[in-house]
């Protein structure tokens, strides 16, 4: 028998099931998750919530009720060496002899009741990455819908619940803010009516305890 007919037969195997496990590879997750969502509340209703929500998670800077918007300071995040854990918030960024060295992230929140009782929530999340062997500057990543996700999926429950949610009350596990920084920003939640005036003074004489 011809030994090259059956050669030749084997590699179309070989290439054949070459290509057929590419194809049945679990793939990844590609689509980035919600960045915005409509409520059937008031914004009334949903401004408490969110405020608090992202007021004591994050460093907030603006906080606008009139106009409806929210910024946070910037925040570094924990991605670790050569931001290898960087894809719990972005997509990879890439980049030819690319090294990494650093992960930020600011955040701007538009909140508008476009018709009565239906309140649209707009969390963008805008994330640089720091480059450190070729260009040696922030590069902007592009966000996976992470923390927006977490952000909409509380107020949901908060707003299911009435308005109150356990989970607003842990600490968060990417931004550690000393006493006084957690009091300007309980101030801030006061200011804006996030908390009530009696939450406010609890909240204050449990963080001034820890000065």
């Amino acid at each position: 028998m011809n030994p090259l007919p059956v050669l030749a037969i084997l590699g179309f195997l070989s290439v054949s099931a070459f290509f057929t496990g590419c194809q049945t590879a679990p793939q990844p997750q590609l689509n980035p998750l919600r960045t915005s969502a409509t409520f059937a509340a008031s914004k009334e209703a949903v401004w408490p919530s969110l405020v608090s929500e992202v007021g004591l998670e994050y460093p907030v800077r603006v906080i606008e009720k009139a106009s409806g918007l929210i910024t946070t300071d910037w925040i570094t995040l924990p991605a670790g060496f050569n931001n290898r854990d960087a894809e719990q918030w972005i997509f990879p960024i890439g980049g030819f002899l690319a090294t990494w060295n650093g992960l930020r992230m600011n955040m701007k929140i538009m909140v508008v009741e476009n018709e009565p009782h239906k309140t649209l929530v707009t969390i963008n999340c805008h994330y640089e990455a720091f480059e450190n062997n070729v260009q040696k500057t922030w590069l902007v990543g592009a966000s996976n819908g992470a923390i927006e996700n977490t952000i909409l999926s509380k107020v949901e429950k908060r707003l299911a619940s009435g308005g109150t949610s356990p989970e607003s009350e842990k600490p968060s596990a990417s931004v550690a803010k000393s006493p006084s920084d957690s009091l300007l920003e309980l101030k801030k939640l006061l200011d804006a009516g996030a908390i009530t005036p009696a939450e406010f003074e609890a909240k204050k004489k449990a963080l001034l305890e820890k000065l």
